[in-house]
């Protein structure tokens, strides 16, 4: 399943069906396709679908254009898609070989290719593109700046991940999902350069081993989208929920008539 602003792709098999959506509103099917091969990932944006096939075919295709069909890798003698996403825009993926490469969706061409040690695995791109988070051969997490087309390793990244989630709103803001915790991190810049760390939870702004902030869910959940701090996520029931990240539920009740030292958190 796949969500963005007004769409909704859900695929099963070798098929994959499409829905509008909004606030208040049912979804409603407008499209329906049949693949040559089983669906391993479905990624959207308001204007483009991308599939990837279990056979590494990569397809990107054009609501408003039912026609318009871009197939990756563009040869058969190029290497296999085996991640991807796509972004507000760009199309962003990995092949076999190991190389990362954007495209850009307005132009159609391809405007960026990165290929460096350690071996890429797997991609979580925030919602420009800027920053991906890339998973090597290894389960290790690196921070990948589009700008300077470098990789910093993330401290204290976690092994037993399922998926990232970058949040919507907020571009140096993602998660990272566990069987059942959600793990924030976020990027920052310092004297030595750019990294990204977790958050961490202090209960006195002057506190001196700060715990990692970490927000339980339900093993049964299906996590879908990061906004602005809160969780979106499907239930075994079909319906559609959010849950606020611990680092953010605070401020929904924050006031000012508090006493600090024992009602508020500090979050960095």
């Amino acid at each position: 399943m796949s969500l963005a602003p007004g769409k909704l792709g859900t695929a099963a098999g070798s098929a994959v069906e499409f829905f509008s959506w909004g606030s208040g509103q049912q979804a409603q099917s407008f499209l329906k396709k049949e693949h040559a091969a089983a669906v391993k990932k479905l990624s959207l944006n308001a204007q483009f679908a991308g599939v990837l096939l279990e056979n590494g075919r990569l397809l990107l295709s054009q609501f408003s254009n039912p026609g318009f069909e871009k197939r990756f890798p563009e040869t058969d003698n190029d290497k296999t898609v085996i991640s991807f996403t796509l972004t507000n825009h760009f199309l962003i993926y990995i092949d076999a070989g190991s190389r990362l490469r954007y495209y850009n969706l307005a132009d159609q061409a391809f405007i960026l290719d990165f290929k460096k040690e350690p071996i890429l695995q797997k991609l979580y791109a925030n919602f420009n593109g800027t920053k991906l988070v890339l998973v090597d051969n290894n389960n290790q997490g690196y921070l990948f700046l589009a700008r300077e087309e470098q990789l910093y390793p993330i401290e204290h990244w976690p092994q037993n991940f399922k998926r990232v989630l970058w949040d919507c709103r907020d571009a140096s803001l993602f998660t990272v999902v566990k069987d059942d915790q959600l793990v924030p991190f976020t990027v920052v810049s310092n004297i030595t350069g750019v990294v990204a760390k977790p958050v961490y939870e202090f209960l006195q702004i002057n506190q001196s081993d700060p715990a990692v902030s970490v927000t339980l869910i339900d093993r049964s959940i299906k996590p879908l989208q990061l906004l602005n701090g809160h969780l979106v996520f499907l239930t075994q029931s079909g319906s559609l929920q959010i849950q606020n990240l611990h680092s953010h539920s605070h401020l929904l009740g924050w006031t000012q008539h508090v006493d600090p030292e024992h009602h508020l958190r500090f979050f960095l």
